[in-house]
């Protein structure tokens, strides 16, 4: 009998986690921020950002998702933080660089 309890409860352990796998994994399957996905390069967003801060230098760009929008942020020598979409090089943004 306490063999057959063990063989059940294993056996609900492994449903539980294969039905929670179906559920959750589909989020994961399409990952929207690699670097196929964006139509600029990072030298096109680099010179979006160095046009709205022509005073600065690039010092730091990463390709990001930001809220399903993939865009580059870039950080500049002034302190400021721009980003640019990466699919139209449109600049979405610019303000004071968060310190995460």
């Amino acid at each position: 009998m306490r063999k057959w309890l063990i063989a059940v409860g294993i056996g609900g352990v492994l449903v539980a986690t294969l039905l929670l796998g179906s559920i959750v994994m589909p989020a994961f399957a399409h990952d929207t921020s690699t670097r196929h996905d964006a139509t600029i390069t990072p030298e096109q967003a680099k010179a979006a950002a160095l046009k709205a801060n022509p005073d600065a230098t690039v010092t730091e760009i990463e390709l990001e998702n930001e809220n399903g929008v993939l865009v580059y942020d870039v950080e500049m020598s002034n302190g400021m933080d721009v980003e640019v979409d990466a699919g139209t090089g449109v600049v979405l943004y610019t303000g004071a660089e968060d310190e995460d």
